[in-house]
């Protein structure tokens, strides 16, 4: 299941590789407003997208798109949960930049325009529903 998260990027850790067959990650701090007290939450983007924060900076305003990923440790009997970043979009924010990864479909909003024009068509005998 996808998910998505609006904010301002706090922080964009450096890429780490682990093991032998080349696993990396980086991570990214995003500030959510919550009311009175805004969440800092954490993503984690992984493999071929460790590098996608990187064309970004602190203080850009961002939509991270990320999945839920969570594994049992066995020995210890704890859950551990990864909110998994797959795509980040610039907002707009200050530093304007935009990355995304293509992998996954994209709707396209209609603009207001286009909406008016879609239901307020007095011409169009389709909308009529007799």
């Amino acid at each position: 299941m996808s998910y998505e998260a609006v904010g301002t990027i706090q922080t964009i850790g450096p890429i780490q590789s682990f093991g032998s067959k080349g696993f990396k990650k980086s991570e990214v701090i995003l500030s959510i407003p919550d009311g009175k007290y805004p969440q800092t939450i954490s993503f984690e983007f992984q493999g071929d997208r460790a590098d996608l924060p990187e064309k970004f900076k602190e203080g850009d305003e961002v939509q991270i798109s990320f999945d839920l990923k969570g594994r049992l440790h066995e020995a210890s009997g704890r859950n551990y949960n990864t909110l998994n970043g797959w795509k980040m979009t610039s907002l707009g924010g200050p530093g304007g930049r935009t990355a995304t990864t293509a992998d996954r479909p994209q709707s396209q909003p209609m603009s207001k325009q286009g909406l008016a024009q879609q239901s307020l068509n007095p011409d169009d005998d389709e909308s009529v529903p007799f």
